[in-house]
């Protein structure tokens, strides 16, 4: 076997050994389909502020107001600070976010 033939393929089976059976995608017809739920990211508030969504739901933002704005969880940005546009995250599991420029503005996640 040549070097340059063996070399690809092993790249490919070693980092599909190193990562987690949930890090990899499935595609076609056996794969679920995830929800998408839609937050509105607003003049400091989320619309709505709580959700309850199945697991792996991913979470669409799009923002609707004039101040800046991100999502976190705690102090961890999640999606960096803008006035505009969209971001989205996937959620597993329950946990509140927020903004970190705005205290007190929270979107709870519920995850069943």
């Amino acid at each position: 076997m040549k070097l340059k033939a063996f070399l690809p393929a092993a790249l490919v089976a070693m980092t599909a050994a190193a990562l987690p059976a949930s890090a990899l995608a499935v595609s076609g017809p056996v794969a679920e389909a995830s929800a998408t739920r839609t937050i509105l990211v607003r003049d400091n508030f989320f619309s709505p502020k709580s959700v309850t969504v199945p697991r792996n739901t991913t979470l669409k933002f799009v923002w609707r107001g004039r101040l800046v704005h991100n999502v976190a969880s705690g102090r961890r940005i999640l999606i960096s600070n803008r006035t505009k546009g969209t971001g989205a995250l996937r959620v597993s599991r329950s946990v509140t976010l927020n903004c970190t420029l705005h205290r007190g503005m929270n979107l709870r996640v519920n995850v069943r």
